[in-house]
């Protein structure tokens, strides 16, 4: 029962080669454990702190990638609420995930099938239903894990150590290489904001007042999608679930 996770791919995944680490560590969440929709607490929300300017308009393009990518990671928590579709155009995947420093909850979904994840520093925690695991090809495990958390091996948990605030920067300043005009002066969701282009067409909002944060990316030039980053500094806190089995035990 060692393989009860099939790990699939990361909101923030390749598209150039500086890309392909964090790819590869997260490429395939879907086929884990359907992620137990555990409250993400503080959803809404924005930038905090000075709401003078951050001096993001007057910095060139690469130089606002490397900003906001320090910010994200200096954040106190986060919500990333994304959807990502693959390059070959065969698979999408919706993320909807709390983060604060080295910890994560929230909900995975690909192809219609929901993974749940609990996640701080090293331990790992899945939760799947039994169709979930019966569609993903682990019949014999379906009737053992079904809806029931489970602590993941280490080499299984690989794929989920980019969920992290400073995972999630590696990952947006993968995204953010192709980055070439602007930035241009706009608004995101009422907000002041600067608006980076890519070559490949890839668009980046970040906060043009108070912390330098990246409020959306929009991915084009392989996958397609969006990530939209909401809710920093929300008070949070993630715990171990209750009751997890210990999948290294489970034969």
């Amino acid at each position: 029962m060692n393989n009860i996770t099939r790990p699939e791919r990361h909101p923030a995944a390749q598209r150039h080669p500086a890309a392909r680490r964090p790819a590869a560590a997260l490429a395939g969440l879907l086929a884990l454990a359907a992620l137990a929709a555990l409250a993400l607490a503080g959803c809404g929300g924005g930038p905090s702190g000075s709401k003078g300017p951050n001096g993001l308009a007057s910095q060139r393009p690469a130089t606002v990638a490397t900003t906001v990518t320090d910010a994200l990671r200096r954040a106190p928590s986060v919500r990333v609420v994304a959807a990502v579709t693959s390059a070959k155009g065969d698979s999408t995947t919706s993320y909807d995930l709390l983060v604060t420093g080295q910890a994560s909850q929230g909900t995975v979904t690909t192809d219609g099938r929901t993974a749940h994840i609990v996640k701080i520093n090293d331990d790992t925690y899945l939760k799947a239903s039994r169709e979930y695991y019966v569609q993903n090809g682990q019949p014999a495990v379906a009737a053992l894990l079904a809806d029931r958390w489970v602590r993941v091996a280490a080499q299984q948990a690989a794929p989920y150590r980019y969920f992290s605030l400073n995972g999630l920067a590696t990952t947006l300043g993968d995204y953010l290489g192709t980055l070439a005009a602007g930035p241009s002066a706009t608004t995101y969701a009422g907000a002041p904001s600067v608006l980076v282009t890519g070559a490949d067409g890839t668009k980046l909002w970040a906060a043009s007042t108070g912390a330098p944060y990246p409020l959306r990316l929009d991915l084009a030039g392989g996958e397609t999608g969006h990530l939209e980053f909401t809710a920093y500094g929300a008070a949070v806190t993630i715990r171990p679930p209750a009751g997890a089995l210990e999948a290294s035990r489970l034969g």
